[in-house]
């Protein structure tokens, strides 16, 4: 009985704490990707309901009833920079309502962002976090920031080079 309690209690612990997991930082050409929420007074929500320790599974962050985390509004390349701590084993953003698809994201590695088959499509994302072996003292919180610069050509993708 005293273990369930034990499990209970950290996982409301983690449920307090994990809220304040992304501090994203507005990106060089802010006109590609914006953070919703993770900035300033405004935190993302995680779904943690499932986190219990030893578990494994995947958590959503949205803004909740603001709507997505970021919203990808011109296409270019984006950065992201994060050191995910113990217990996460990927990170990704997807458009869907239940983290599929997703586009998994490498710290330091370009995502492009285009039209067609190009690249992620230009809207709105979430974050979804998998982890693996939740850790006793529920996950820990960790920050991403975005670096951005635009493609070179930015006209429709149905324009072409020919003369």
């Amino acid at each position: 009985m005293i273990r369930h309690h034990a499990v209970l209690a950290v996982t409301l612990l983690t449920l307090v704490l994990l809220p304040v997991v992304f501090a994203s930082a507005s990106t060089e050409r802010s006109n590609i990707l914006v953070a919703n929420c993770g900035t300033g007074s405004t935190s993302l929500k995680g779904n943690l309901t499932q986190v219990v320790p030893g578990s494994s599974g995947t958590v959503m962050f949205s803004c909740l009833s603001s709507g997505k985390a970021i919203t990808v509004t011109s296409k270019g390349m984006v950065t992201p920079k994060f050191s995910l701590p113990p217990g996460y084993t990927s990170l990704g953003i997807s458009p869907g309502a239940d983290c599929s698809p997703v586009f998994r994201l490498a710290s330091g590695s370009v995502l492009r962002f285009d039209r067609g088959n190009h690249g992620a499509p230009i809207t709105s994302y979430n974050y979804c976090a998998s982890f693996s072996h939740a850790p006793p003292t529920g996950l820990q919180t960790f920050t991403i920031t975005w670096s951005a610069t635009h493609t070179t050509r930015d006209t429709d993708d149905n324009d072409n080079d020919s003369n």
